[in-house]
């Protein structure tokens, strides 16, 4: 039996969707005890009520952890694998490791975050070790050079898994065989805050329209309320961008279809290892983005480009734009790249998955090294 720690949807947001597909494929090879770390729904009177609130998450977390230590001992898991949590959350998985070690179960911790790699809190080092000899699964070279030096982690217990194992390949149109678009459309999908860099994708469309260059903007995802009057007179201000909305399912891989390049210039400290950008290269659209995370090794010259200075996102990506524009660079060329990279990540980290799995869902056995 596999013991199965992490926040599943709703909410729905990248560490939620990936834990959900791994969850899935688990249950397809063992029997698994679910608990699910998601923080409870906010009632629509939350704030008044917010005391309330808080007493019942407490409350909620007690009774959860009790499950936990009590399964621990009757159930007696193979193993446990764990989503952890980025922030304070760590405190409760850290009691869940330790009743798990305590129950003799091989650890699998799955790694979704830069927030403690980038800025180490007790409670973080407390966690790591609580692991004791965790398999830890990474998403990229820099998140597992980083944990080896910030929490002196062997690198043979270090396992490197892209997302790009969990989504599924798709046979994108030929853009080569395509009419060229009297337009270059440059996209932006994200949720619509600051951090991830929505102020920087509308002054790259307004440096290249002030040029007389023919550009123009498709925005998509949920705007924050936080922000809505400042993205309202964004829009106003700049008639070459068009906003659609949240995108979902056969919307987004329309929207993508419907874009020459996907713009990420995200500000986003803790960056990690964005789907927004591995589904662009799924659909053939190249993407310029700012190297944040593991965003380095996601995107090759041939399937767009990595700016490292974010304060000189907006300059560089336009040359770059302009250069497309202007035939020194084939946007055929980069697309085709792009899908084909897509589909090497995915080959490499999907057979990576499959083994992963097995031993995650084998009889219970020493832990050995897991470098990929």
């Amino acid at each position: 039996m596999v013991f199965f720690l992490g926040p599943l949807p709703p909410p729905v947001h990248g560490f939620s969707a990936i834990n959900q597909k791994m969850l899935t494929l688990l249950q397809q090879k063992t029997d698994v005890r679910v608990f699910n770390s998601a923080p409870a729904a906010k009632t629509a009177n939350s704030a008044a009520n917010a005391k309330w609130q808080s007493v019942f998450r407490i409350f909620r977390s007690l009774g959860s952890l009790l499950a936990f230590l009590f399964l621990c001992l009757v159930k007696r898991p193979d193993a446990m694998y764990v989503g952890l949590s980025g922030g304070a959350g760590q405190l409760f998985d850290s009691l869940c490791l330790l009743a798990a070690r305590l129950a003799g179960a091989n650890i699998y911790i799955h790694h979704h975050s830069f927030v403690y790699v980038n800025q180490v809190r007790s409670y973080n080092r407390f966690c790591l070790w609580a692991a004791g000899r965790a398999c830890h699964i990474a998403l990229c070279d820099a998140m597992a050079d980083k944990l080896a030096s910030t929490y002196g982690i062997p690198e043979e217990r270090i396992f490197i898994l892209s997302n790009a194992a969990f989504l599924n390949e798709k046979m994108p149109p030929h853009r080569g065989a395509k009419p060229a678009r009297e337009v270059l459309t440059l996209g932006f999908l994200s949720n619509i805050i600051v951090e991830k860099g929505i102020v920087e994708f509308f002054d790259v469309v307004a440096c290249l329209t002030q040029q007389g260059l023919r550009v123009k903007g498709l925005v998509a995802g949920p705007v924050d309320p936080a922000l809505k009057e400042m993205f309202a007179s964004l829009m106003a201000d700049q008639h070459e961008i068009e906003y659609v909305g949240p995108v979902y399912d056969g919307e987004k891989d329309a929207y993508f279809q419907s874009i020459d390049f996907l713009l990420f210039p995200t500000k986003y400290r803790n960056e990690a290892e964005p789907l927004t950008i591995l589904e662009a290269l799924r659909e053939g659209v190249p993407v310029l983005a700012a190297g944040r995370g593991c965003i380095r090794s996601m995107i090759s010259a041939r399937s767009g480009q990595v700016f490292p200075e974010i304060g000189h996102f907006v300059a560089d990506a336009s040359e770059y734009i302009k250069a497309v524009l202007a035939g020194t660079v084939s946007l055929t060329a980069l697309s085709e790249s792009a899908s084909k990279q897509f589909s090497g990540m995915r080959g490499t980290h999907a057979a990576r998955l499959d083994a992963l799995l097995e031993r995650i869902a084998a009889p219970k056995q020493l832990p050995k090294p897991l470098r990929a």
